[in-house]
């Protein structure tokens, strides 16, 4: 807010503002708010970081009026909130003698609802992968399979050169790692692409976690294994014999 009202003005402490027919001598600043992604949503109505403050009384005297509408208050603590929220609303009343009945809101509804959103989200998210994975994986069984069935001879000489049941399993199993290895990089490029183009679009500091990332391509290794053990034991059993007649 300093910014878009004073440029780049070292310290705007001290200098006017014109708001209608008066002018506000500003004697502060306050800090700047940094917020994620999720905190800025509906921001455009709202956003503590674009906002200036006035003593009440004059703002009633703009108003043409002397009532308060809202209060806000600040607790301690977290914990402190229920009790902090008890009080006020008691100290209303007493000083108005019971007359007006209070709403109260407090931050905890919002947290409650920000973290039931994140949660569905996380759900949501988690189901996705799951069928990302199980298609994937059953994809990786397919190559692996077909791959079997093409290279048969080439098992058959193999295996007539000498090479044993856990060599053919191993060759197989490497290879559908891989295959799931590549497939993990080739998502993880895509995702990083659309996180730094949400980032040039949106505005916000948006960035990968490689721990996670090192994770993700972890399980899509372990997944190639686990679907590309069928068709690498089943090339592994294959008979010298019959594999070397196979046309």
């Amino acid at each position: 807010m300093q910014e878009a009202l004073f440029g780049l003005a070292p310290d705007p402490i001290g200098r006017t503002l014109r708001w209608g027919s008066l002018r506000i001598t500003v004697i502060g600043v306050l800090a700047d708010k940094q917020r994620d992604l999720l905190t800025r949503i509906g921001a455009n109505t709202y956003d503590a970081g674009k906002r200036m403050l006035i003593p009440y009384t004059l703002y009633q005297q703009q108003l043409g009026s002397k009532e308060i509408h809202t209060l806000q208050a600040q607790a301690v603590s977290v914990a402190a909130v229920p009790a902090a929220r008890d009080e006020l609303v008691q100290l209303l009343s007493l000083r108005h003698d019971n007359r007006y009945a209070y709403q109260v809101d407090t931050m905890e509804r919002w947290v409650a609802t920000a973290q039931d959103i994140l949660q569905r989200i996380s759900v949501s998210g988690l189901l996705a992968a799951s069928i990302s994975l199980l298609v994937g994986g059953i994809g990786i069984m397919n190559i692996m399979t077909t791959s079997v069935v093409e290279r048969t001879r080439e098992i058959g000489i193999r295996k007539a050169l000498g090479a044993r049941r856990r060599d053919i399993l191993r060759q197989f199993l490497l290879e559908a790692m891989v295959v799931s290895l590549i497939g993990g990089a080739i998502g993880l490029l895509l995702a990083a692409t659309a996180i730094l183009g949400l980032s040039l679009q949106t505005g916000y500091a948006l960035a990968i976690s490689w721990p996670l990332a090192g994770i993700g391509l972890l399980v899509s290794v372990v997944v190639g294994v686990a679907s590309g053990y069928y068709p690498a034991r089943r090339a592994a059993l294959l008979s010298p014999v019959e594999t070397l007649r196979y046309d």
